[in-house]
């Protein structure tokens, strides 16, 4: 999903804040991005106004420190309540799954029965 600003040009896509806030929650426990790519997502989430950014000149070297704005205290606010309705529906997700690749493999199957 895109919004849209007054001169019609796509002022903040989404779904890229989504997938960086999640990339940059979950960094610590996985390690699993370069230093690059993190540095890259939380420019972007900077830029977007979700996190705000701040050197810390008193560490040699000088460190940085990220910390949620208002807006992206207000955003994950809004992500932890999709959360919780995916954890409630987890079950009904999972069945939903399974029931559409039963479903997909059986014309498969189907097939080779016919064709013995």
């Amino acid at each position: 999903m895109t919004i849209e600003t007054d001169n019609s040009r796509p002022a903040v896509d989404v779904d890229t804040v989504l997938r960086n806030l999640r990339l940059v929650s979950t960094v610590g426990a996985e390690r699993r991005i370069s230093q690059r790519m993190l540095t890259l997502r939380l420019r972007t989430l900077e830029r977007d106004g979700l996190i705000e950014r701040r050197i810390i000149s008193s560490t040699h070297p000088p460190g940085v420190e990220y910390a949620l704005t208002d807006l992206g205290v207000s955003l994950s606010a809004q992500i932890e309540s999709l959360m919780q309705w995916i954890r409630e529906h987890m079950l009904q997700i999972l069945q939903a799954r399974a029931r559409f690749t039963e479903a997909a493999d059986e014309p498969a199957s189907s097939e080779r029965s016919s064709m013995s």
